[in-house]
């Protein structure tokens, strides 16, 4: 008798130390779950910032193209003429 209360006592210690390994791998889960969550919400907001940065960055380029005249349609003649003028070298034979 006195060695099965001690197998019963071994047990029940043991589904205690198990059960406080469970509750602390669970607790473990949550944080790290919920530090997943933070750091996915952060990775979304750098994203929209950057693109929010990239079309301001546009902007600015567009307003800079016109007041230095680079968005002139004389400017694009000019490039299309270089393309067609007649003594442009088509290739350069070896």
């Amino acid at each position: 008798m006195f060695g099965k209360a001690q197998k019963i006592r071994d047990l029940e210690r043991l589904v205690r130390v198990r059960t406080a390994e469970r509750d602390e791998a669970r607790g473990d889960y949550k944080a790290a779950h919920a530090d997943l969550r933070y750091l996915v919400q952060q990775l979304a907001d750098q994203e929209s910032a950057s693109k929010d940065l990239a079309r301001h960055a546009a902007r600015l380029q567009e307003r800079l193209d016109h007041a230095v005249g680079l968005d002139s349609p004389a400017l694009d003649a000019g490039a299309r003429w270089q393309e067609r003028r007649h003594d442009k070298v088509k290739g350069v034979a070896l």
